[in-house]
């Protein structure tokens, strides 16, 4: 079975989510958010339900996030509306004075949703297509006809 975070984290994560005051969101998640009309609390209250149901929160590392590289987050995948949510969030400054969740992902699983068949591609769910995602298929379509 695939590894997941120490039961001490979970309950600290728990604990963080539990006061929305102490989530910081990425300028990335909160597009996610708003792109499904969510909230932070909303969220904060959908991680809090995920640990709660005993759900697996598994430990990954960050790599893309300025000044944060390398340090651990953890990844859970909650339906929501319907859907499979990929979310990740990082401890940050944990155990000390000013210590707050980050919420570093908020959106829709790609690969669950292309390998169950739910949609062809990710621009295919709903309120998450670009603005010219038919433009950009179309001339895709006619470079590969010829």
């Amino acid at each position: 079975m695939a590894k997941s975070a120490d039961p001490g984290v979970v309950a600290e994560i728990r604990r963080l989510a539990s006061d929305p005051q102490r989530v910081m969101i990425t300028r990335t998640a909160q597009f996610d958010l708003v792109a499904r009309h969510l909230t932070k609390d909303e969220i904060c209250q959908v991680i809090i339900e995920w640990i709660d149901s005993g759900e697996r929160i598994k430990p990954t590392t960050i790599h893309s996030f300025s000044g944060l590289q390398g340090q651990q987050a953890f990844e859970l995948k909650p339906r929501i509306q319907g859907i499979v949510f990929y979310i990740k969030v990082a401890l940050v400054e944990w155990q000390q004075p000013g210590e707050y969740l980050l919420l570093i992902s908020a959106h829709p699983d790609r690969l669950h949703a292309i390998c169950r068949g739910v949609v062809d591609d990710y621009y295919s769910l709903p309120s998450l297509r670009p603005r010219n995602a038919e433009k950009s298929q179309r001339r895709l379509s006619l470079r590969t006809a010829y």
